[in-house]
């Protein structure tokens, strides 16, 4: 199951992947030949979706993801459903479908850099219960889609 917040007609999707690089950082020695530990070299790739089935236009405003405040750039998704394929097993990919097949037009959310507008309360308090919330203009009024919980797709492994 997908990690969506079912609120009709808006439904928002969340997705995080931990990218794995080719070789781990070993960490830098200082000047007295003392070991630095290696700064955490993990990175995430987010896949996030925003299905409007309402007909009235969306304008993503902000996206809160792990706590921290994140402007949000969007792209029109061409068609549903949305699949990603995982390569990590050449001989046996995996496809998984991050937006079912909907007659909604479907945004595909990217996190840009802060936006310079105060966040508001709400997002910030609805960001200490879920792991991603965004925040978007609708009819003229302010709305809030939130994921509790994103789900983790599989590692990609970079060689």
């Amino acid at each position: 199951m997908a990690a969506c917040a079912q609120a009709a007609p808006v439904k928002l999707y969340g997705y995080a992947q931990v990218v794995i690089p080719g070789a781990a950082p070993r960490g830098d020695i200082a000047e007295g030949g003392q070991r630095l530990p290696a700064a955490d070299y993990r990175r995430w790739n987010y896949f996030i979706y925003l299905d409007n089935g309402s007909g009235k236009r969306v304008y993503p405003l902000e996206l809160w993801i792990g706590g921290k405040r994140q402007g949000v750039t969007f792209t029109e998704v061409d068609s549903t459903p949305v699949t990603q394929v995982n390569r990590n097993i050449t001989r046996n990919p995996r496809t998984v479908t991050l937006v079912p097949k909907t007659t909604g037009k479907v945004l595909q959310l990217t996190p840009a850099t802060e936006p310079e507008k105060k966040a508001t309360a709400r997002a910030a308090r609805l960001a200490t219960e879920n792991e991603l919330v965004l925040v978007y203009r609708m009819g003229g009024k302010t709305h809030y889609r939130v994921v509790q919980k994103m789900e983790r797709l599989e590692p990609l492994a970079l060689p």
